[in-house]
């Protein structure tokens, strides 16, 4: 099983919100990493079909996605970063509707449907209509839809907005039984998500492609750009702050921030830091 992307490009108002994308995944889980703007929500968009790109194609399994659509689709899971919803609709009778939607049977629908009550902790929920959810519980709805028809392409545009602590270890469990079996292409700003998930991750900034590695190799990158120190005010508005620990910084920089500044491992944390500072 592959997905292959070549050459894939947006302009919007003539700003390229993707620029000359290619890329190729296998079964496992993929992070999707980069500031707001960079192009993350569009380059999945147009792999899922959504919006057509200007130029480029997208293969899945070798054949073009837009030439097989409907067969396409029947092996897609798509969580777009706003999902829309029918609010006096209850849980169940949601993905009920979505499941006709994408051609399932009645009998497997209502087991998919039992399954996924289940496994997202929706069960007391049912028959509750989704305006009366919280929003952590409405994007487990969300979550659940992508996986009704067991995908074999899971695209997840900032799926952990909105869960708690609890809920995303749930999600990160369920993510990591699909993947043997299943391309997860998994986008989001939160460094933690992907520290936690993904194999591999791709790096987009201003519409392009910057890395695509696996975490170790993203986090050496940076080696030798980590610093702690004592903490002094004029130092935090100097350098790019990764964290504070009692009287201690935690300092990214690519020269020594002050005497007595002392090298530290780096993380993911650090290594977006380092290549996003303006952003963050």
């Amino acid at each position: 099983m592959e997905l292959r992307v070549e050459n894939l490009t947006k302009t919007f108002k003539k700003k390229k919100a993707v620029a000359d994308m290619n890329f190729v995944l296998h079964p496992g889980i993929y992070g999707l990493l980069g500031p707001n703007g960079s192009g993350k929500t569009t380059l999945l968009r147009m792999i899922a079909g959504v919006e057509k790109p200007d130029r480029g194609t997208v293969w899945f399994d070798g054949f073009k996605t837009g030439d097989y659509y409907d067969t396409f689709t029947s092996q897609l899971g798509y969580l777009p970063q706003h999902f829309g919803y029918y609010p006096t609709y209850t849980v169940e009778q949601f993905w009920q509707y979505l499941a006709l939607l994408k051609n399932l049977s009645k009998p497997y629908a209502t087991s998919r449907i039992n399954t996924l009550l289940k496994q997202l902790h929706l069960e007391e929920q049912r028959h509750v209509k989704l305006k009366k959810l919280s929003g952590g519980m409405r994007q487990r709805v969300g979550i659940g839809q992508a996986l009704l028809n067991e995908p074999k392409l899971l695209l997840l545009d900032e799926p952990t907005v909105g869960l708690d602590p609890q809920e995303r270890l749930t999600f990160y469990q369920i993510l990591h039984e699909l993947a043997d079996d299943c391309i997860i292409f998994l986008s989001t700003h939160i460094v933690s998500d992907l520290d936690m998930l993904a194999d591999e991750i791709l790096v987009m900034k201003a519409g392009r492609l910057m890395f695509q590695d696996t975490k170790e190799a993203l986090i050496a990158s940076v080696q030798g750009h980590v610093w702690e120190v004592e903490a002094m005010p004029e130092l935090q508005s100097q350098y790019a702050l990764s964290r504070v620990q009692g009287q201690t910084l935690r300092l990214v920089s690519s020269q020594c921030p002050a005497p007595g500044a002392r090298l530290v491992t780096p993380d993911l944390n650090d290594f977006y830091l380092y290549y996003f500072q303006k952003e963050a």
